[in-house]
C-alpha cells in the first residue's frame, strides 16, 4: 500500500509496511491454477482447506472477534 505521495505506508502500531491483496492478484492466481493445476500453483493444501469448509461457524467467529465479518 502506498500513501498519497507514492511512499509505502507504514503501520502505526508495528512500524512495518502495510500490504494487501488486490483483486487482480487473486484473479491471476486463479488463472495460474486453472491453467497449470493446483500442484504447479503450490496450492494443494489451500484447495483442500477450502473444500473442507470452515472449522469454526460464522456465529462463533463474530462472537469472538466482531471485526472479522464487518467487511
Amino acid at each position: 500500500m502506498k500513501d498519497e505521495y507514492g511512499v509505502p505506508k507504514i503501520s502505526d502500531e508495528t512500524g512495518k509496511p502495510l500490504f494487501r491483496v488486490r483483486g487482480h492478484d487473486v484473479e491471476q492466481f486463479v488463472d495460474v491454477v486453472r491453467r497449470y493445476g493446483m500442484q504447479a500453483g503450490g496450492v494443494t493444501e489451500l484447495v483442500e482447506a477450502a473444500n473442507a469448509g470452515p472449522e469454526i461457524a460464522e456465529a462463533q467467529i463474530n462472537g469472538a472477534c466482531g471485526n472479522c465479518l464487518k467487511r
